[in-house]
């Protein structure tokens, strides 16, 4: 079974909970997992400069003059690299350029066999 670091969407930030990280697992680890690849900007980790999405720079998807089918089709490529990831079902992209702001609301399909060893996926949604 996977599992990862729970992230609470409401601060952008690990749980916390009577001193000890909160683990997410099954569905949520995905969800966790995609949300962690999404916010990371290009350059942000040290272990790989290349690690992450270039929001920002001049040629960036905020920063530059990339078209929404642009921002779409990195943000949909970053999320199908997740290898629990069957399918993207609905994929819904709000995009302020004068703020350089882009939210993103996705339902995807999701391998269930990882989480309880059943062939069936389940829905995720994932905002940004």
């Amino acid at each position: 079974m996977s599992f990862s670091t729970y992230l609470d969407q409401a601060i952008y930030d690990y749980r916390i909970s009577n001193g000890q990280i909160v683990l997410s697992r099954g569905s949520n680890s995905v969800r966790d997992r995609l949300l962690v690849s999404l916010y990371t900007q290009q350059g942000e980790w040290y272990l790989n400069s290349l690690d992450g999405i270039d929001y920002y720079s001049t040629n960036g998807l905020l920063g530059g003059e990339a078209s929404g089918e642009e921002i779409s089709a990195v943000i949909r490529s970053n999320i199908l690299e997740d290898v629990d990831v069957v399918k993207i079902d609905t994929f819904e992209i709000l995009e302020n350029k004068k703020d350089r702001k882009v939210d993103v609301n996705v339902f995807c399909q999701v391998n269930a066999t990882a989480f309880d060893g059943d062939d069936k996926t389940r829905t995720i949604e994932v905002q940004i």
